[in-house]
């Protein structure tokens, strides 16, 4: 609490919720409560701030997050490498002066070059990334060196998410297999469709909708994954609501 960057540490998930507390976090997002023993006014927050999460498993299933995170895997520290925290803060306190000298020369230089930085395709966190290029320089990097980094990073982290999705899974296969040209219906026969390719195992999964509304929900949700797969998702709300999922042109 009541630090500029949160870190939560040794998680094995992250529940919805909190997915979703982190997204606005990270981006940016307020909160207003009426304030006590009054009728009108109220109380505003507002915030955005870098979080850090550590964890075993991956921490990033669902797709908002997922696009908003970078990810780094860390090797694991061989026994005959392993310090004493009295060894790993001795040697930090000789290290750190160096770390923030780069780190400010790198804010100098972005700072100076942010005006000047245009990109030719954005990501998500489009802010991030222009600030990022921008510091290039002064980190040691050529020219375009960190949005392509950047974007392999992204695209790892989507195919993971998307593998741990059972719902994105099963329209890809689905989709490839029995309908090369397009699905297209409405939520009820979706959910139809892929209940009878589905095991029962699957069907058993908590993650697998049990009502057209929710799986309407979940596509909503997926669609972002599945364009990353090469598929062309669109929802229609004229009088019934339709679902098509269909390859996209090129892919």
């Amino acid at each position: 609490m009541n630090s500029h960057v949160i870190a939560l540490d040794n998680l094995s998930s992250v529940p919805n919720w909190l997915s979703d507390a982190l997204c606005r976090l990270a981006t940016g997002g307020g909160f207003a409560s009426r304030m006590l023993h009054t009728d009108r006014d109220e109380s505003v927050m507002q915030a955005m701030r870098p979080i850090i999460l550590n964890g075993i498993p991956s921490l990033t299933d669902r797709p908002d997050l997922a696009s908003r995170a970078v990810t780094v895997r860390l090797r694991p520290i061989p026994d005959n490498e392993r310090r004493t925290e009295a060894e790993f803060w001795g040697a930090w306190a000789t290290t750190a002066p160096r770390v923030l000298g780069a780190l400010l020369d790198a804010l100098s230089t972005g700072l100076r070059r942010l005006p000047s930085v245009k990109l030719a395709r954005s990501p998500r966190m489009a802010d991030f990334a222009s600030f990022a290029t921008a510091c290039e320089p002064a980190l040691g990097f050529e020219h375009g060196a960190f949005l392509a980094a950047y974007a392999e990073n992204l695209s790892d982290v989507a195919e993971t998410t998307f593998e741990a999705d059972p719902i994105a899974v099963a329209i890809r296969d689905m989709v490839r297999a029995e309908y090369p040209s397009g699905w297209n219906g409405t939520p009820t026969e979706l959910l139809a469709a892929l209940n009878l390719r589905a095991s029962d195992a699957s069907r058993r999964l908590r993650l697998w909708p049990q009502t057209s509304n929710s799986l309407g929900s979940r596509v909503d949700r997926v669609a972002p994954l599945l364009r990353q797969q090469g598929f062309r998702v669109d929802r229609k709300h004229s009088g019934t609501r339709t679902i098509s999922i269909a390859p996209a042109v090129g892919a």
